[in-house]
């Protein structure tokens, strides 16, 4: 069975190809996302979208929406490269439309990286956020 890397900086524990961390190193990353998402609702989530996202009809949302997509990033996907999903991510911002909070063709799988990339672009410029969206709704267009 092929095997790779784990991915935590300066560890060369050999994991298999599903997963991302060792055990060591997921317990660990596991507890740095938990207190970052923690923080993150505290400080700049509102409380509608902190309850959204702790209740279960986002979970089963969240849960239909990777499987969907298989459990990898679409975006990466389109690039040719096979990535795993970390997150869904609202084309259409809470913010923006809460109406469209559950409607699987406003949500797509991505990994952190894309998530990030895809951020960027919506703080770009109006135009540039308009460009991305238009082209994350082109790779869920079958759904």
């Amino acid at each position: 069975m092929p095997k790779k890397i784990c991915y935590a900086r300066g560890c060369n524990e050999l994991i298999s190809m599903k997963q991302t961390y060792c055990d060591k190193h997921k317990k660990i990353h596991e507890e740095e996302k938990r207190l970052s998402n923690y923080i993150y609702d505290l400080t700049i989530r509102d409380k509608n979208s902190t309850s959204f996202y702790h209740s279960d009809e986002w979970l089963l949302t969240r849960a239909d929406i990777k499987a969907k997509d298989k459990g990898l990033c679409v975006l990466c996907l389109s690039n040719k490269a096979i990535t795993f999903m970390e997150l869904v991510h609202h084309i259409t911002e809470l913010k923006e439309n809460w109406e469209l909070r559950c409607e699987p063709r406003n949500l797509i799988s991505l990994c952190n990286s894309c998530h990030n990339e895809v951020h960027a672009e919506y703080k770009r410029s109006n135009k540039h956020k308009e460009d991305m969206q238009h082209k994350l709704k082109s790779l869920i267009k079958d759904r």
